[in-house]
């Protein structure tokens, strides 16, 4: 987590961590101070809350030209939308492919709760979320649609 924060203070941008109820962050730009800010969710875990972190600084670097409020509030978006944009340029930082070449192809297995142990353990070692774990192994064709189905609908 260090640094993303580390990272956002080189671009100019304030983050705070503050509860909401809501949403697990949001980046927006204060037109009156000229300056983006960054708020993100004191409730969550530690490892959503990097992921946040990670969510926002895409929407800061893929659409700097969008003075909008992003919030982080729907996971699963369309391929051509902003959220799903961020979330996958927040998984390429986090999750490098490289990172998780021992989980290809996870959905071919039948055994659902083998699977899910192995991405729980691999998210914790990633320090990332598990649920956006298997969105990106989903993504990246490692999971099939029924397995990532029955994952993504039974999160704990």
């Amino acid at each position: 987590m260090e640094e993303l924060l580390a990272e956002f203070a080189r671009r100019n941008i304030r983050v705070f961590f503050r509860e909401l109820n809501f949403w697990s962050g949001l980046l927006l730009y204060i037109k009156e101070q000229n300056r983006w800010v960054c708020v993100v969710n004191s409730l969550n875990e530690p490892s959503a809350q990097r992921w946040t972190l990670a969510h926002e600084l895409a929407h800061f670097l893929l659409h700097p030209d969008s003075r909008y409020i992003f919030t982080d509030g729907i996971f699963f978006c369309g391929l051509n939308d902003r959220e799903w944009q961020a979330n996958r340029m927040a998984a390429e930082m986090l999750i490098p492919r490289k990172r998780i070449q021992d989980m290809i192809n996870l959905g071919w297995k039948n055994d659902v709760e083998e699977i899910r142990t192995k991405i729980e353990e691999k998210s914790r070692e990633l320090e990332v979320p598990f649920q956006a774990l298997v969105w990106w192994l989903f993504e990246l064709g490692f999971l099939s649609y029924r397995i990532y189905n029955k994952l993504r609908l039974t999160f704990r």
